[in-house]
């Protein structure tokens, strides 16, 4: 099976992958070097000539708004939705010099660089801060956030007091339902 679709679709080094069924107008350049082939949902868009079109530039046209808009225009179906070839050649590319395209393809990388490494910052900071929570509520409950006065119940005893005065509240409610209901049951008779 492998050999059968090698012949028609099998992606080489730099060559722009587009998802053309179910998730379509998403891409990507093909950075492997081993052989695989890809099923009917994905074209491999081949760049012949470097010197007009980078498969970087081109894969980030797909993937910007106004690339991805275009292929969801001409993208058909609901359940099985399909980009056709036929309508996916109807796709308008803004071509800049090789030049711009270079400038283009290094600031989105730059640009991406920055966002990861301002996720990781804050992926870091947000660990401390979850760690600093945790401490700050283990100092809470030893007492050790403010001065404490020896003249202060404990807080085993103040937990008892509690669990006392919740037990009294239930027993209390306990007997004014029961007063309420012998009251209707009276009106009743």
């Amino acid at each position: 099976m492998h050999e059968e679709l090698s012949v028609r679709c099998k992606p080489e080094f730099n060559d722009v992958l587009l998802t053309k069924g179910g998730t379509t107008g998403v891409s990507c350049v093909n950075k492997h070097t081993h052989e695989f082939n890809v099923w009917v949902h994905v074209a491999v868009l081949r760049v012949t000539s470097e010197e007009i079109i980078m498969p970087e530039y081109l894969s980030l046209f797909f993937n910007s708004p106004i690339g991805y808009a275009q292929s969801q225009n001409y993208t058909h179906g609901v359940a099985n939705r399909d980009l056709g070839l036929k309508r996916m050649v109807k796709i308008c590319l803004g071509l800049p010099s090789l030049s711009e395209q270079k400038e283009i393809v290094r600031l989105v990388d730059q640009y991406f660089a920055f966002a990861e490494t301002i996720e990781a910052q804050v992926k870091k900071a947000q660990a401390k801060v979850d760690n600093l929570t945790q401490s700050i509520l283990a100092k809470a409950f030893r007492g050790e956030l403010v001065p404490q006065d020896p003249n202060d119940e404990s807080a085993d005893k103040l937990l008892e007091r509690i669990a006392k005065a919740r037990e009294e509240a239930e027993a209390l409610a306990k007997a004014a339902k029961k007063a309420e209901a012998a009251k209707k049951r009276a009106a009743k008779a």
